[in-house]
Parts: C-alpha cells; sequence; structure tokens
C-alpha cells in the first residue's frame, strides 16, 4: 500500500493581500512625488526589497508560499518604518 504525502498550501489571507496592494501604492506615491530623498538608508533598502519581490507580472495566486511570506514579512517592516518617518 502507498501513501501519497500531500503538500499543504496554506490560503493566502485578503488581509495581507490588502496589505501588499496598499504599501505598493504607497511606494509609487514616494516615488511620484519624489519624497524618497528624505528616507532613512533602511527604509530604501526595504523599498528596493519590495520592488524587486513585487511584480505585476506574477500573479500571487502563482506565487510560492515561501515567496509570499517573505513579501509580507518585507512589506510590514516597510509599512511600519514608512509610518515612523513620514
Amino acid at each position: 500500500m502507498e501513501v501519497k504525502e500531500q503538500q499543504l498550501i496554506p490560503a493566502k489571507d485578503p488581509k495581507d493581500i490588502s496589505l501588499l496592494l496598499e504599501v505598493r501604492e504607497l511606494v509609487e506615491e514616494l516615488y511620484q512625488n519624489q519624497k524618497i530623498f528624505g528616507l532613512s538608508l533602511e527604509t530604501l533598502e526595504l523599498t528596493r526589497r519590495f520592488n524587486n519581490s513585487f511584480s505585476f507580472s506574477i500573479s500571487m495566486d502563482d506565487m510560492e508560499a515561501v515567496d509570499f511570506d517573505h513579501l509580507i514579512v518585507i512589506a510590514k517592516h516597510l509599512d511600519r518604518n514608512l509610518c515612523l518617518e513620514l
């Protein structure tokens, strides 16, 4: 008798998806209004990592769970830093 292992793929929380979209809009506004120049190096690095990880060409449904979780962690830290600095 063979037992097949099933991969458990956690569902993506709508709150997390909402956070990603909000942070994406905030980052775009920063660049458009040229407010990016007054940010700390840490926040600039988080912005770079967020932009590299989040692209519109990849659907969030097609993202691997690990990549999605990594993106959420970056977005939460970036959101926190932007709230403190703006």
